[in-house]
């Protein structure tokens, strides 16, 4: 009975902050975006990784492409995550943002080659961008349902996680509206326009 009450609670939000999200003014979510790079980029937490996993973002999600060409551009070893199962992803490196597959799902995803196949058991320095609709000050997350970074994150623990999210996609305690159930992972950053919040949870 809690995990059903959590579902629902779960979804009713995804309902909502997805059109609180995608009602923000684009230019607002463009300035917004920019200064949440630009808080990562100047961290310490960025210059120490040689490795970005990150996800690309699509629609109205906080833009990671500025990230993730800053990242091509110093030499990083950056890596782009592609569905092949339920709750399943690979990882591939990419060494530009052309050349990538739309999936059935309309989001751009690095071809299925075995050369550039990412090891997870290669992570080493390695920065760790998970999407959300909305995050709360202790670096719990609503995600989109689908499971996969919850499997995901399980895979690559001892890298740093990060969480990106504009003003208006921060709450203080996602608990209190009944969205965060046990097996739910923290990040254990989350970055906003003008801070870093390090969450003790994670």
């Amino acid at each position: 009975m809690v995990a059903q009450k959590s579902t629902v609670a779960k979804n009713e939000m995804r309902r909502v902050w997805r059109k609180k999200r995608d009602s923000l003014d684009v230019s607002l979510r463009r300035a917004a975006d920019e200064a949440i790079f630009s808080c990562l980029h100047a961290s310490e937490l960025w210059r120490n990784a040689t490795q970005v996993l990150s996800y690309l973002s699509v629609g109205a999600e906080v833009d990671t492409r500025m990230l993730i060409e800053a990242a091509l551009l110093e030499g990083k070893t950056v890596a782009l995550p592609r569905c092949v199962g339920p709750r399943r992803m690979r990882w591939h490196t990419i060494q530009s943002l052309d050349g990538l597959e739309q999936s059935k799902w309309g989001i751009e995803e690095p071809p299925d080659r075995e050369e550039t196949l990412f090891d997870l058991n290669q992570v080493d320095q390695a920065l760790i961008v998970v999407p959300g609709l909305v995050f709360d000050k202790h670096g719990m997350r609503l995600g989109y349902g689908g499971g996969y970074y919850d499997t995901f994150l399980t895979q690559v623990t001892g890298s740093p996680t990060v969480g990106l999210a504009r003003s208006c996609q921060l709450v203080e305690d996602l608990s209190v509206f009944h969205c965060v159930e046990e097996h739910d992972l923290p990040v254990e950053y989350v970055v906003c326009e003008h801070e870093i919040l390090h969450s003790e949870c994670a």
